[in-house]
């Protein structure tokens, strides 16, 4: 029976060797100590291309943020250098490098306030002060931004411990908002509550910076808890010696995740209301929906009775929408989730105009 099964063993592993072909000798190793203990000494350095670079960066983000550029943004998030001082953080809290740890927070710190100062004085330049879909898209920060840092912070760190790999750095810069965020403080420092948004977009409030700032500090802890944890599973640092520095970091990812559990329950509920305004919508009515009527913004936010406040953007045709429109929804909203509801509902009314365009070369009759 030993025999049998040594013989089996043994046909598994040619099979396994012929198909392989012995691709382990292929396999890349981890950077060696030294050598990435070198990159990150470089990389925490506040040297002039960091701020050059940062600098531009902060420019481009914010004229995106204020044009609502997508794709002005993405450009900036790829250039910016702030994930650098980051990863070097979280490497010299594993690593027990005192020094390093103080070189990389003088310049994390020294970049966000460079930021933030740029983002300010070029929307003082601009003047522009309407905010909307890429501001807004970053004042609300919930859970799923958590995980995102987490992700990012992990899969940046790992990059930095393959050469093979490290081409997806770019990707990582762009998966993580860091200056984008950094630069809505600076707009919003600078428009204070004098805040006009959007045609059919709501921000919940008047203050800007407040958001993005929890945004930032969400994908900062998020992304040197998952790097730190990533440095140390691949042994470039001493778990004992790294224990304070990681309860510190979870205690902070602890405190954090709570305003952004209350503001990603926030999200579910606002999906929830725009499914059952949908469903109502499309039941009472269909005429509205054959007109071009939609739906615009939705923002819920939980009352102190625990009532549901339903604050309400819709483009509609001008006097199609009524008092008794806004009780029917009310009512079956109430009746659908359980609970009491008010609704708020801001109508931007259009017309429809037909014209009749003649081509001017056919001949008219007399």
């Amino acid at each position: 029976m030993r025999l049998s099964i040594s013989k089996v063993k043994l046909y598994l592993s040619n099979i396994w060797r012929n198909f392989t072909a012995d691709w382990s000798i292929l396999l890349e190793k981890p950077t060696p100590h030294v050598e990435l203990n070198d990159a990150f000494e470089r990389a925490s350095i506040p040297s002039f291309g960091f701020y050059f670079m940062l600098s531009l960066s902060t420019i481009i983000a914010t004229l995106g943020l204020l044009l609502n550029s997508a794709a002005t943004i993405i450009g900036a998030m790829i250039i910016a250098p702030l994930m650098n001082p980051i990863i070097t953080l979280s490497y010299a809290l594993v690593a027990s490098k005192p020094k390093l740890l103080k070189r990389s927070c003088l310049t994390l710190l020294s970049g966000i306030v460079v930021t933030i100062i740029i983002s300010f004085f070029t929307t003082n330049y601009i003047g522009i002060r309407v905010v909307q879909s890429e501001i807004i898209a970053r004042i609300n920060p919930n859970l799923g931004d958590l995980v995102v840092g987490l992700a990012a912070g992990a899969a940046a760190s790992f990059a930095y411990t393959r050469r093979s790999i490290s081409t997806a750095l770019p990707g990582v810069a762009i998966a993580v908002a860091l200056v984008p965020p950094l630069s809505v403080v600076g707009i919003g420092l600078f428009v204070g509550e004098k805040v006009t948004p959007a045609i059919g977009m709501s921000i919940g409030g008047n203050i800007l910076w407040d958001g993005a700032l929890l945004l930032f500090l969400t994908n900062l802890v998020a992304i040197v808890f998952a790097a730190s944890l990533v440095f140390l599973l691949q042994a470039y640092g001493n778990w004992q010696r790294a224990i304070l520095g990681l309860f510190l970091s979870l205690i902070a990812l602890f405190l954090i995740s709570l305003p952004l559990g209350f503001s990603f329950n926030e999200v579910i509920l606002r999906a929830q209301v725009r499914n059952y305004m949908a469903v109502v919508s499309h039941r009472e009515f269909n005429d509205l929906i054959d007109q071009g009527a939609s739906l615009r913004s939705i923002n819920v936010e939980t009352g102190e009775d625990g009532a549901l406040n339903i604050d309400v953007f819709l483009f509609a045709p001008r006097n199609s929408i009524f008092q008794r429109d806004v009780k029917l929804m009310q009512e079956f909203l109430s009746e659908t989730m359980k609970r009491p509801v008010n609704i708020k509902l801001r109508v931007i009314p259009f017309d429809i105009l037909e014209f009749e365009v003649l081509d001017p070369e056919v001949q008219q009759p007399k």
